[in-house]
């Protein structure tokens, strides 16, 4: 079946990808996750470098997510509208958990000696916690989006906090792989493996639901598959979930430097794919 683009200049009844959101905001949800979570374990590891590091990607997202919403010195206003757009109150989670983690660190740098450890702890558990909806919001604002059925899903969320941990956790490996206790690492490791093989049958769910709902769905779920095979198959199955799954599973005393960039690398350009083809592949339902 022919697919035409958004924004065809004449009137067709032939299905309309979607064409707004693209490979910007993938690179910008894959971030804001990753970020996150590389923060919240690298503050627990106490390891400031992995901090800071957290909070640089998190900045270059917050820099995509105001490109995103228009012309970046009026992009604050659409923070707003978060009465109604999920967009709205995931920047507003962004912006608060920057604050936050960017006070931890000065307080660390630069100790405030009136601020006791406990309310760092208490700073430390408001984090976690907006981190955690931050992971899911991507998917959560995506599934929001009435006119595409690819994307009207709980499954969705879901996914995307999964990619979001799964990145997250292979980044805090790598920058502490010479630092952890032996014990430490195997529960990250097999923390890891759990959420891969969770997204796996989160992934396989997801198609299976799409293809049992006539029209719009189906058609997304199928052009993603067939049309952006390399997209999907090749970068979001392969490269995302396969090798990241195999390196983890090498024993710990055999896991290299070079392995940690191939993991890492692979997770990354993983993360962005799968986001970037259930985004390419949106298609609107059909008015008639």
């Amino acid at each position: 079946m022919l697919i035409q683009k958004q924004g065809h200049a004449q009137f067709s009844p032939t299905p309309k990808l979607q064409t707004i959101w693209g490979l910007r905001e993938a690179i910008t949800f894959m971030l804001e996750c990753m970020s996150v979570v590389v923060f919240i374990c690298c503050y627990y590891l106490q390891n400031l470098f992995g901090m800071i590091l957290s909070i640089i990607t998190l900045l270059t997202a917050i820099i995509l997510l105001m490109s995103h919403l228009g012309r970046p010195l009026y992009a604050w206003m659409a923070i707003k509208n978060y009465r109604k757009s999920w967009i709205s109150r995931g920047t507003l989670a962004i912006g608060f958990f920057t604050s936050l983690a960017m006070f931890i660190i000065f307080d660390i740098l630069i100790p405030i000696t009136f601020i006791k450890y406990e309310f760092r702890d208490v700073i430390y558990l408001i984090i976690v916690l907006t981190g955690f909806f931050i992971t899911f919001y991507p998917g959560i604002a995506m599934s929001a989006s009435a006119g595409i059925p690819f994307w009207r899903t709980k499954l969705l969320p879901l996914s995307s906090s999964l990619n979001g941990i799964i990145t997250g956790l292979t980044i805090v490996i790598a920058l502490n792989i010479n630092n952890f206790e032996a014990e430490m690492l195997k529960n990250i490791k097999d923390t890891c493996l759990l959420m891969i093989l969770g997204l796996s049958i989160n992934l396989m769910f997801y198609f299976l639901s799409m293809e049992n709902i006539k029209g719009a769905a189906r058609l997304s779920s199928k052009y993603l598959r067939k049309n952006l095979y390399i997209l999907f198959w090749l970068n979001g199955i392969l490269l995302g979930i396969v090798i990241p799954f195999i390196i983890l599973l090498i024993d710990s005393n055999q896991l290299s430097s070079q392995l940690m960039i191939i993991l890492v690398i692979c997770r990354i350009i993983g993360d962005v794919s799968l986001r970037y083809g259930i985004l390419k592949a949106g298609i609107y339902e059909s008015p008639i």
